[in-house]
């Protein structure tokens, strides 16, 4: 059950870098690619069952943590659903 009265948009900054959290190009038909850049892009954050959901404001889209490990092991790919979610994978 999202808590609608907590809702928030907002641009992401990155701040190990200075740049904001946006998306990017399609990975597949399911994924699209996150990536960092100087320009902002709107979020909306909200509580879902006691954690976040983070959602791109312009493409309707929930930012997730896959699976997918990356080369060095130690964190995950990340990515946005297009155009669904999987109410496990896209809390935070």
């Amino acid at each position: 059950m999202f808590d609608m009265s907590m809702v928030f948009i907002v641009p992401i900054c990155c701040l190990d870098y200075g740049n904001y959290l946006a998306s990017s190009k399609k990975y597949d038909a399911n994924h699209r690619h996150v990536t960092e850049k100087e320009n902002s892009e709107q979020w909306k954050i909200f509580r879902s069952d006691g954690n976040y959901r983070i959602m791109h404001v312009d493409h309707n889209e929930y930012l997730f943590a896959s699976y997918w490990k990356t080369y060095s092991g130690g964190n995950n790919y990340v990515y946005l659903w297009i155009p669904r979610t999987d109410e496990e994978s896209d809390k935070w």
